[in-house]
Order: C-alpha cells, then structure tokens, then sequence
C-alpha cells in the first residue's frame, strides 16, 4: 500500500513539473516597488533566478484562487466588476519603456446605480467612474514572522504596510488612465476583510517610472540598497554574490541578457552589441 509520505511526494513532484517557473521576459508593475533598484536590475538581466518548491507553489496558487472569491463578495455588494480571467486580457495590460516594463491588473469595479441614481449620474462623478481593483492575501502577525501582517495593514494602511502594492496600483492607475483604486486583503488565518480606498499619486508614478527606467536602460549594475552584505535587506537576496562578492553569473544561469553586449531593444526586444544572434551564448560572452 502506497505511504502518505509517497503520496506527498507524488503531490509534490506533480505540482513542480505541471507550474510553470520560468522568468518574465519584462520589468513586472508587482516588482517595481522594490526598494533596492540594483536587485531589480540583476533580476531584469536574469543574473539568477528564484525557484520555489512545491509547498511554495501551492501557497501562490491559493492567493490566485482567492480572486474569484473576491470578486463574487464584491459583485453581491452592488459592484460591476471586470476582470482579464473573464475578458480580453490587453484590456487589463500596460506595456512602456519599449515594451520592457509591463503587467496585468487584477481588474476593474464600479459601483451599480439604482434606476433612481441613473437619472443623477453625471452629477455623481468620480463615484460611478471605474476604478482598479487590487487584490491580496495576508496573513496574521507572529513573533517569528519579520515582515508586517495583517495586524499591521490594518492599523497603518497599504502604503506603509506593503510599499511595493501601493507602487504597483500608482502604476496600474497611472497606466490605465484611472483616479483611484480599492485595496482588497483577506487574512487567510481567519478570513477577515480589509478595503482602503487609494487615491492615484502622479509623483509617485513618475517616480515608478523613472526607476524603470534606470532599470531597463542602465548598462552596469546601480547604485546598492547597502554596502553590508549581511543587512537584512541583502543578506537573503539571491543576487548576494554577484552583488557584494563580484562572482560571475553561475554557469547554469548565463544569458545573453547578463552579458556585457546584451541590450534591450524596441519592442520589448534585446540585441547583441557585439552583432551576435541573441539567445545563444558564444565566445564572447562577459558576465555582467
């Protein structure tokens, strides 16, 4: 009789070959609120990539099957929604910087007016326009838990409690040409609920994009969050060597866009400076 530990790991086996962890060809909007722009750049030039097991896996994979449970809590609390699970997903994308920088919202809502209200709607404004819809689980707050939780989003808001949503729905608003946006969380501890409405910050936009575009254009690594490898913030980046140690980028991990004569392109493409076929390392090949 099969054991429950070989049934873990059949589980396990199947949910790491059936997902699909290959890197982004893009700079992602989620991304973009990341305080060291030297990581971002590693990881936009692929100088190494993160896998997670399959427990991991699983974790994400249920804050994606939370969306459609928000989605149907919204709608039976008087919302239209429109999301890219039901519709043209180019509806829902932005692309900038040459096709380089780019993501997918999780939606758009507005509120259903009564037959009444109708007759009112050009007056009420802002309140019927669509606005962004970003959704997120969290989950409580522990002693060995070093990030903030649910706890803390409630009490000091998205903007100071997970900076890199708050940069990625300024984008998203930005980008989509909208005003405002509504923060979804669900602890997934207990279930509770937290909505923040966020209003669109064009300083803050502006900002997102200037750092894409240090990014994307930069041809040598910027400017570290720290110069102390073992900080808090670099000491479990998976760029640590490369970073502070100056090793060359891992055989296993080598790419033309972690070469020296690699550079992006128009269209969300890269060339060889060197006037090499891109995609296929040759000789001349020079980590970053």
């Amino acid at each position: 009789m099969i054991t429950p530990h070989q049934i873990l790991e059949r589980i396990d086996y199947f949910t790491e070959s059936t997902t699909d962890q290959s890197p982004r060809d893009w700079l992602g909007a989620s991304q973009i609120g990341e305080k060291c722009v030297r990581k971002l750049w590693y990881d936009f030039r692929r100088c190494n990539h993160e896998r997670f097991d399959a427990r991991m896996l699983r974790l994400f994979a249920t804050g994606d099957r939370q969306e459609p449970v928000m989605v149907a809590l919204l709608r039976g609390a008087g919302f239209e929604v429109e999301t890219p699970n039901e519709g043209d997903k180019e509806a829902f994308r932005f692309k900038d910087c040459e096709g380089h920088f780019a993501g997918t919202c999780d939606g758009v809502a507005r509120e259903i007016l009564s037959p009444e209200d109708e007759e009112y709607a050009d007056a009420l404004g802002a309140e019927n326009e669509w606005f962004l819809l970003e959704m997120k689980t969290w989950k409580s707050e522990t002693k060995l838990q070093p990030s903030p939780g649910f706890e803390t989003l409630v009490k000091q808001g998205v903007k100071s409690a997970a900076p890199k949503h708050y940069s990625q729905m300024q984008v998203y608003m930005g980008e989509l040409k909208l005003s405002r946006a509504l923060y979804c969380a669900r602890n997934k501890n207990n279930d509770d609920l937290y909505f923040e409405w966020v209003e669109f910050d064009a300083q803050h936009f502006d900002e997102c994009l200037n750092k894409a575009e240090t990014v994307i254009t930069a041809t040598e690594p910027p400017q570290r969050y720290s110069d102390d490898r073992n900080s808090f913030t670099c000491k479990y980046c998976i760029h640590n060597s490369i970073c502070h140690a100056n090793k060359p980028v891992s055989e296993s991990n080598r790419h033309c866009r972690n070469c020296t004569h690699g550079a992006p392109a128009a269209g969300g493409t890269w060339e060889c400076r060197k006037g090499h076929t891109f995609g296929t390392i040759c000789g001349d090949y020079q980590s970053v």
